[in-house]
């Protein structure tokens, strides 16, 4: 079993190598080799995994031991979401930023109603929510970020949590590291925006229900209906939580673990579930029977329906060719290299060689096991296939990163499963033991420094070559936060794509509004709008000259031209200081 099972982890990953160099089309075998590959690995997992007769037995350790592993596991994850969060990355997105301004309402005197909504349709529950770490960190990057991050952080102790209770203490263990440095996570744990919170809540919910069978204890199944109706404050795609927590009863009471139906605990179980998700959610509710129009904003903008996007995809190519591309957009971007700037993921695909190849090992044999309840198999299925159909086949845009990071805590947990089944296979003979465990925590550490400096680099480089609008504000906004004397007027240089209000970061850091400039920059334009003691433009690299050239006019000025980090010039700030009284604004051409 021991050479079948790392057979198919190598053809597993070589694939996934091959696939990556298919993205700029660099050889055209590369894709179809990719695939053969995949399949005689998947060949040979299933094969290996059908061969296993022996009941799961825990591997000997203490609790003590076990304890300290997870909550290493988990302190690195808080430290890999945490350190840094104010400046990694430098760039502030701008949903994140939008997300803040608009939980920064809770802040003010007349906070708006919590059964309402905000900025696109999002739950004012959720804002209100992101506005305490305001409260606490102020109008700052950290503040902004600080929710996403312990939502992130959440996520290692509930995919633990999970995964030790479906399988063993050790499945759960790997699959929260792999989650702890799993760059996709990583990436959407430090930006600040809400869609991170449904992979704890997702795997919260699951566990609740699992344990609420387990032990016919309503409180779980309580508490899953907690954890169901809290998700709904958040992302719109946790929509699928309560599909799914509904599906996973049923499959439990057709499919029991223990070979007897009891439809007397499924129908209770489902009953504590709605109250649980109605007393959570239930206040919301008669705010949507009102609007429904803003229930449905978010899936209208997305939806291939609704948007008008079938039809024009349809003017185009047949209807048979518009469903397979949408199929393998919606089902492959774990797998396959993906078009586009890649602003949310850093490999080519969502996911590495190695977390892609342990994703696929881990899902052959939770489906070719014998030892697999027959419901975790179809649930999984159901998980993956009717979750991937929804956020991907019926929306536009497709594959779109943050409606894919719901299927994380499978991923992670299909993963951590491999991991554990290919450490077993290694425990044998005890006397090679300490060989192969120095083996394998070289291999371990090994995984975790490509992955983490993999995140690093998309972060601090790749990252700057996309999102110019989301930069230049970024750049701005962190300079002017730090100036030492905030009582400023600001005015923004115009152009066609680049004015004041393209991104919420300028609005949001600052906290001021601005003012655009479309006209040319000259002496009498500043003159009309310098009132304040200190005032302050920003330019675009389209209109740096413009600056550079009023600073030399103006006779109370500093001009400060960012940069990137590859030294490439992306804004402009100017500093202007009235004049002492009688002291002309600007200069005389012969004066400056």
């Amino acid at each position: 079993m021991l050479l079948t099972l790392f057979m198919a982890l190598l053809f597993l990953v070589a694939g996934q190598l091959l696939f990556a160099l298919s993205l700029p089309a660099a050889a055209g075998f590369a894709v179809p080799l990719g695939v053969a590959l995949h399949l005689l690995g998947g060949g040979l997992a299933w094969h290996s995994f059908r061969r296993e007769t022996s009941a799961e037995t825990e591997a000997a350790s203490s609790r003590r031991a076990q304890l300290l592993a997870i909550v290493a596991v988990v302190g690195l994850a808080g430290l890999l979401r945490f350190v840094w969060l104010e400046t990694l990355p430098y760039r502030i997105d701008g949903d994140a930023a939008a997300f803040a301004a608009s939980a920064a309402n809770f802040l003010r005197p007349n906070p708006p109603s919590l059964l309402d909504t905000g900025w696109q349709s999002h739950t004012n529950v959720y804002l209100f929510l992101e506005s305490l770490s305001l409260r606490l960190f102020g109008h700052t990057a950290f503040g902004l970020r600080f929710f996403s991050a312990l939502g992130g952080t959440l996520s290692v102790l509930a995919i633990f949590a999970l995964g030790r209770s479906l399988w063993n203490f050790w499945v759960g263990f790997w699959a929260a590291l792999i989650t702890a440095v799993l760059p996709f996570h990583l990436v959407f744990s430090r930006v600040g925006t809400e869609v991170i919170h449904v992979t704890w809540l997702l795997p919260l919910a699951i566990l609740s229900i699992w344990q609420g069978w387990r032990k016919n204890d309503w409180r779980w199944f309580l508490l899953g209906g907690l954890a169901t109706g809290l998700s709904q404050y958040f992302y719109p795609g946790a929509r699928l939580i309560p599909i799914l927590a509904v599906a996973q009863i049923g499959l439990l009471t057709l499919f029991p673990p223990e070979g007897q139906r009891s439809w007397r605990r499924g129908g209770w179980g489902l009953l504590w579930l709605v109250v649980g998700a109605l007393a959570i959610y239930g206040p919301m509710i008669p705010y949507f029977i009102r609007k429904p129009e803003v229930y449905s904003a978010r899936i209208s903008i997305v939806s291939i329906f609704s948007s008008g996007w079938l039809d024009r995809q349809l003017e185009q190519s047949p209807w048979w060719l518009v469903l397979i591309n949408q199929l393998r957009n919606a089902y492959l971007p774990f797998l396959m290299p993906l078009k586009g700037p890649a602003i949310w993921y850093v490999w080519p695909q969502y996911l590495g060689p190695f977390d892609a190849a342990l994703f696929v090992l881990g899902m052959f044999g939770i489906w070719a096991g014998r030892q697999t309840p027959r419901w975790l198999k179809l649930f999984l299925a159901l998980y993956l296939l009717l979750g991937m159909f929804l956020a991907g086949v019926l929306t536009i845009d497709t594959p779109m990163p943050s409606r894919y990071v719901i299927f994380l805590p499978a991923v992670t947990l299909c993963a951590g499963y491999a991991l554990d089944r290919l450490i077993r296979a290694l425990r044998q003979p005890a006397a090679q033991r300490a060989l192969k465990l120095s083996l394998a925590t070289g291999l371990v550490c090994l995984y975790l420094g490509i992955n983490l400096s993999t995140y690093l680099r998309h972060d601090t480089e790749a990252i700057w070559e996309i999102d110019y609008t989301g930069q230049m504000a970024t750049y701005a906004a962190r300079y002017l936060q730090a100036l030492p004397d905030q009582d400023f007027e600001i005015f923004f240089l115009k152009t066609d794509l680049m004015y004041y209000e393209a991104s919420p970061v300028l609005a949001f850091l600052t906290n001021k509004p601005g003012n655009n400039i479309q006209k040319e920059f000259d002496c009498n334009v500043v003159a009309n709008v310098v009132r304040k003691p200190h005032t302050v433009f920003i330019a675009p690299e389209e209109r740096l000259d413009e600056l550079r050239e009023m600073s030399k006019r103006l006779s109370m000025s500093k001009l400060e031209v960012l940069s990137t980090p590859q030294d490439k010039p992306i804004v402009g700030v100017l500093e202007v200081w009235q004049p002492a009284q009688n002291a002309p604004l600007c200069l005389s051409p012969a004066e400056d």
